[in-house]
């Protein structure tokens, strides 16, 4: 992915980039947190993001038991790895951002990529057939977005990073 996040990314300071991978590292641990206990905890600047996240469990109507967070998989034939945040139900991955400006393309190509990967496990019982992103807000807001599938793009990503890490 980095041949696409970093022309995105590569005028952004590092201290912002820093600050808000902290960010998103909080409100993803809170989201857990929640989902396996139900406890409501959070620093006081990200309560709005961890009411979205809520209010997007009470609007969909969303078992939070159904929940899986943070589950690490791989694709052996392709030889990459990721961290995907939310698979529900064992069939639909949930991306979470917590940034002001999503960008659906990128995204769309990440899911594609981890949903490959997690259907290799169907001894595990998984079978992802949508990919979506869970966009929460400051103001306890948020945006559920269906992506679509671009693994073509993740593949094309995948063989030029195969290619300059040869050099």
């Amino acid at each position: 992915m980095e041949i696409i996040t970093n022309n995105k990314y590569n005028n952004i300071s590092e201290d912002i980039l820093t600050n808000a991978q902290k960010k998103g590292t909080k409100i993803h641990f809170a989201a857990e947190i929640f989902n396996k206990t139900g406890y409501i905890g959070i620093e006081k600047k990200y309560e709005g993001y961890l009411a979205a996240y809520i209010k997007w469990i009470n609007d969909y109507n969303i078992d939070r038991h159904k929940i899986e967070s943070e589950i690490k998989t791989f694709n052996k034939t392709l030889n990459y790895a990721g961290t995907i945040d939310i698979i529900y139900n064992k069939n639909t991955i949930i991306d979470i951002k917590t940034i002001s400006q999503l960008d659906l393309d990128t995204v769309s190509v990440q899911t594609s990529a981890y949903k490959r990967a997690i259907n290799n496990f169907k001894e595990e019982g998984y079978n992802v057939k949508d990919c979506y992103v869970l966009r929460l807000k400051e103001n306890g807001e948020y945006e559920y977005i269906k992506l679509n599938d671009n693994f073509n793009i993740f593949l094309c990503c995948l063989s030029l990073y195969n290619f300059m890490k040869k050099e």
